[in-house]
């Protein structure tokens, strides 16, 4: 299920590219909380001139990671007695605190910081409150340290355990296409080779729930080898995000297949799906590769990349 939550704890810079690094984190906002003026500035928020506090709203997947991890991580990463103050930054926009909008995170925010407060003698200054509003900073703060791998920074960004970062994809996706080029082979029919390309990133993939081919004939695209829960049979060519994505002959991500039309609930645990366009050795479209999550917004550009690269290895060996 997907849930949000706003907090703060200094420079919205160094807290958005923390958090953004985290398994289960969808989104990360940098932006202006509790503001007695509508949609502040920086420039107002700088000059004092709401009450505003720079902040982060995480979207985040809590099949994946809870909100008491991430409470954890932010007594971790801050100087959680500081009043108005993290690392060079001074004034009551750089207040750390919690701002929840219902009464189960309320109640998780003040047992976890009375506990923290027993390993202090000085009262931890991280506020709880309910989040009364939220503004989206402007476009150049967002993701600035991405934008700016040198900005200033106040937050030790590594100090998230590596079980806690999100998946190294570059080298998954390098590991599995060095292991696809041994494993395929096109003396062997197709229904072979797939087969093996579907156990391979099944295997190699833990945020792949379902891995397979739709196949074309005439009319519908039809299940070909696959690894995961019974699915669909057939699909029209115009139904389905595999349609969609064989007919526009384009790699198709959805981040939320709950809030998409095209989906076809074959399992209802699947949160995001990515579909591939595949190809022969003649450059006749023959199909898909549609590769599942229980994540949601598990596939972004990377698989894009990665999995057009493992398709177009598969089209070498495909009659």
């Amino acid at each position: 299920m997907k849930k949000e939550i706003v907090i703060a704890g200094g420079c919205f810079w160094g807290m958005q590219a923390f958090f953004a690094q985290m398994d289960g984190v969808i989104e990360v906002k940098a932006g202006y909380a509790n503001s007695d003026i509508q949609n502040p500035t920086y420039e107002e928020v700088k000059s004092h001139l709401t009450s505003a506090v720079e902040a982060i709203k995480i979207i985040f997947d809590d099949s994946v990671v809870n909100l008491s991890l991430m409470f954890s991580y932010l007594f971790k990463i801050i100087d959680v007695t500081s009043v108005d103050h993290q690392g060079g930054d001074f004034g009551h926009q750089y207040r750390s605190g919690i701002y929840y909008q219902n009464e189960e995170d309320h109640s998780l925010a003040l047992s976890m910081i009375k506990e923290l407060q027993s390993n202090y003698k000085d009262k931890v200054a991280i506020e709880v409150l309910p989040l009364q509003n939220f503004s989206p900073a402007e476009e150049y703060h967002q993701n600035y340290l991405t934008k700016n791998p040198g900005g200033y920074c106040h937050i030790n960004l590594a100090q998230l355990d590596k079980k806690h970062k999100k998946q190294d994809k570059t080298s998954l996706y390098k590991e599995a296409i060095l292991n696809l080029r041994g494993l395929l082979d096109e003396t062997v029919p197709n229904v072979t080779n797939f087969a093996n390309s579907a156990a391979l990133l099944k295997e190699k993939f833990p945020y792949f729930s379902w891995v397979g081919f739709y196949l074309a004939d005439d009319s519908h695209l039809y299940l070909g080898p696959f690894q995961g829960k019974p699915a669909c049979l057939k699909i029209d060519f115009d139904k389905g995000i595999c349609g969609k994505s064989f007919s526009k002959r384009e790699t198709i991500i959805i981040k939320d297949v709950h809030v998409c039309p095209h989906h076809i609930a074959c399992d209802s645990d699947t949160n995001s799906e990515i579909v591939v366009p595949l190809y022969n050795q003649k450059n006749a479209l023959i199909g898909v590769l549609d590769v599942d999550s229980f994540h949601f917004a598990a596939f972004d550009e990377q698989d894009k990349i990665g999995l057009e690269a493992i398709v177009q290895l598969l089209q070498k060996v495909l009659d």
